[in-house]
């Protein structure tokens, strides 16, 4: 008489699960969107060289002194850590279901720097950054959601460009400005009137057309402020940065 050896929690596990099958599409198109990705990055490069003499950037290179190139690169790297960690806190404030990563958040970061510096417009890269972190947010919101979040970002740098102005002006007036608060007083103003735009917008979304009513539901709103405040004094923290 023969006696089986009773399968463990383990193999049977094992045996439920079936295994992934890969179409046969799949990797094609995921390495014909990698060549798009390669090539649109080399054609940034050759747009940005074809606007400067490489030899006279060679020279002006040799003549910049080397702690001093390093000190620029550091401060600059430090600056955009500042930036993605201000855009990673927004994850949290507003709720996202599935933040990314942190390192995920400083490679999107840095990518839609490149962007926004180097190809006109200075607005491709912050689409960027919302279309690539759309899987934070699930499918219903996933543009709507992200596009929101970055132009909270860019718009709580602004205020903390002209907070930064408001405190410069206090030890230094500027006559431009009439009055030395009043440029942190607009920034101010800006934040607070998309942020009670963001929340007002599912109330809207009753008394406006379906299509409309479906966007302005996607829309995040504030859920924790701790992150969000944050956000604002690292806005005001980086603009002291020199770069």
């Amino acid at each position: 008489m023969h006696f089986s050896r009773p399968a463990s929690a383990a193999e049977d596990a094992s045996a439920s699960v079936e295994p992934a099958r890969v179409r046969p599409g799949s990797s094609r198109k995921a390495w014909l969107w990698r060549g798009l990705q390669l090539l649109a990055t080399l054609a940034a490069f050759a747009y940005v060289l074809s606007l400067v003499d490489p030899a006279q950037l060679l020279t002006a290179l040799r003549r910049v002194p080397p702690l001093r190139l390093l000190a620029v690169l550091g401060f600059m790297a430090l600056s955009l850590g500042c930036g993605a960690v201000r855009w990673w806190l927004l994850f949290s404030a507003f709720g996202a279901p599935r933040p990314p990563p942190f390192g995920r958040v400083c490679r999107l970061y840095m990518v839609g720097f490149f962007y926004n510096t180097y190809l006109p417009g200075g607005v491709g890269g912050d689409l960027v950054r919302a279309l690539a972190s759309r899987d934070a947010w699930g499918e219903e919101r996933a543009a709507t959601a992200g596009i929101a979040t970055v132009l909270v970002d860019r718009v709580l740098g602004l205020a903390g460009l002209l907070t930064v102005v408001s405190l410069v002006s206090l030890v230094h007036p500027l006559t431009v400005l009439g009055r030395a608060w009043l440029p942190g007083v607009l920034g101010s103003c800006a934040v607070a009137g998309l942020l009670i735009a963001l929340r007002t917008a599912h109330w809207l979304a009753e008394y406006t057309p379906r299509r409309l009513s479906e966007w302005l539901r996607r829309l995040p709103q504030a859920q924790r402020w701790l992150p969000l405040l944050a956000a604002g004094l690292l806005s005001i923290v980086t603009q002291f940065v020199p770069t």
